[in-house]
């Protein structure tokens, strides 16, 4: 978690994360329940604005072409919130669209690329840019 300029980390950020479990619902008694999502995290970073979790890679959305993403709504006292998705590289439903929506600064995508972590699990490194 960093504040602006990209360098400066802030600590306690408040962070809540959710998404869809593996079939792509948010509830399983309601898919689209993401209101009260059933796997969803509150956290905060560290002193040296580090956060970690672990989870399920999300499922898209039945029936549509909505591609994998997890949500991420970050607040720090004296810094802009910041609301985005994490989508992932590859997914077979990202489209050239998203990609170029995510390189744009302060997009609500983030693409990033599940890279191979230990025991072969895989893992996402999301660095959060605050603005002021």
């Amino acid at each position: 978690m960093y504040a602006a300029d990209g360098r400066t980390p802030v600590a306690n950020a408040s962070l809540y994360v959710y998404q869809t479990d593996a079939s792509g619902h948010y509830r399983p008694d309601d898919a689209m329940g993401n209101r009260n999502p059933r796997l969803m995290l509150l956290l905060r970073s560290d002193a040296s604005g580090r956060y970690s979790f672990r989870t399920i890679r999300p499922g898209p959305y039945p029936d549509t072409r909505v591609p994998q993403h997890i949500h991420y709504e970050v607040t720090a006292a004296g810094h802009a919130t910041r609301i985005f998705e994490i989508v992932f590289e590859q997914d077979p439903l990202m489209t050239d669209e998203i990609r170029a929506q995510a390189a744009q600064p302060g997009s609500v995508y983030s693409l990033r690329k599940i890279e191979p972590g230990a025991g072969g699990v895989g893992q996402v490194t999301q660095d959060v840019v605050l603005g002021r």
